[in-house]
């Protein structure tokens, strides 16, 4: 079974529709959203819209979860909040409903598919747990997989049978670059944090490709005797210095995990959401 893991549109329909040709290409069985695919971006309707069209399910995230219920704007700044206005008038009673439809989590293919943290949280971010509190992660979900999203950064943490976690940073990948890319500690955790750093604990090894000129792709081959955390990245609204969509394929026959960066028209993008009246910090995340 091959699926497309994918997280954080927000709005941006450009970037989601170069991700869904990309997917054409390929030879896969499911896709799955891990929430966000409204807020920020000027295209909140369309990105849904495309999702209905395509079959693709999505966890709540934390910005439809503001849509859903107001009263939850009072976790956003100011900022934020005004982005979620703007959202919100940009969407259609199909759109509300498409919103109002979407559970907090999916379990499916023994995975666990949530857009914050498990079990079930589209507000908590991954880093509250860094540090000495890393290990507790892997006490919230009782599956050997488990995707997430909102943070916008592409990561997986390792937890052996021990309960030694590790961290295979996934580094930005310019498209020219090929070649194998060694697997990375976790930066900055504290003393009394359980982390393993031996190569004995790490997974296999990571490799880098060029597919094509607008794709760069990375596979990381899980290690079947430990548990994973997958942090699947943005599609549409990068915080990472790399202007490309972002998505993972998981093949739970071969035990790989592919990451997927795709270049896309980001001027283009940047137009619409200038012409739109998104706020520029928002614009100037596009790259």
């Amino acid at each position: 079974m091959r699926l497309v893991v994918l997280s954080d549109i927000h709005g941006n329909l450009g970037a989601f529709e170069a991700v869904l040709a990309d997917i054409a290409t390929q030879d896969v069985d499911d896709i799955i959203s891990l929430g966000d695919n409204v807020g920020y971006g000027p295209d909140p309707g369309p990105v849904l819209r495309l999702l209905r069209q395509r079959g693709i399910d999505s966890v709540l995230g934390n910005h439809e979860a503001a849509i859903a219920d107001r009263r939850r704007r009072r976790r956003f700044n100011s900022q934020s909040r005004e982005a979620l206005d703007l959202t919100e008038a940009w969407l259609d009673a199909d759109g509300r409903a498409c919103i109002a439809s979407m559970p907090p989590v999916l379990l499916r293919h023994g995975c666990r598919f949530v857009h914050g943290m498990p079990p079930d949280s589209p507000f908590t971010y991954l880093f509250e747990f860094m540090g000495r509190r890393l290990p507790k992660v892997f006490t919230l979900f009782a599956e050997a997989l488990c995707f997430v999203g909102h943070t916008h950064d592409l990561e997986v943490l390792r937890c052996d049978e021990t309960g030694a976690v590790a961290s295979v940073l996934l580094p930005t990948a310019s498209p020219d670059v090929a070649g194998q890319m060694p697997p990375g500690p976790l930066p900055g955790p504290s003393p009394d944090a359980t982390l393993a750093t031996s190569p004995g604990a790490q997974p296999e090894g990571l490799t880098l490709s060029t597919a094509s000129p607008r794709v760069t792709v990375q596979t990381l081959v899980l290690d079947a005797g430990a548990r994973h955390l997958v942090n699947v990245g943005s599609v549409g609204q990068p915080r990472d210095g790399d202007p490309r969509a972002k998505y993972v394929v998981w093949d739970d026959t071969a035990r790989t995990l592919t990451v997927r960066r795709v270049a896309y028209d980001v001027a283009a993008a940047v137009r619409r959401f200038a012409e739109a009246g998104v706020a520029q910090r928002y614009i100037d995340r596009l790259g």
